[in-house]
């Protein structure tokens, strides 16, 4: 997936410095300015590892309220 995505980015950029050269102007310069930024960015983030997968388990009584978050929270009544 990653690779994908970085093949895609380069394409775009290649693409966009292309229209650059063929035709000077703020619009084909933006692209090619965004598009390095997201090349830059997608070269210099790596992803996370994950941490496993969450289990959430929940019971609840007759006539009772339940709620389910992943972390804190406060229910007002």
């Amino acid at each position: 997936m990653r690779k994908t995505l970085l093949i895609l980015n380069i394409s775009a950029f290649i693409a966009s410095v292309l229209w650059l050269i063929f035709n000077p102007d703020f619009e084909p310069l933006i692209s090619t300015l965004l598009t390095l930024g997201g090349l830059i960015g997608f070269v210099l983030i790596k992803p996370k590892k994950s941490e496993g997968k969450v289990v959430m388990k929940q019971k609840g009584g007759k006539k009772s309220k339940q709620y389910q978050s992943a972390g804190d929270m406060t229910i007002k009544k």
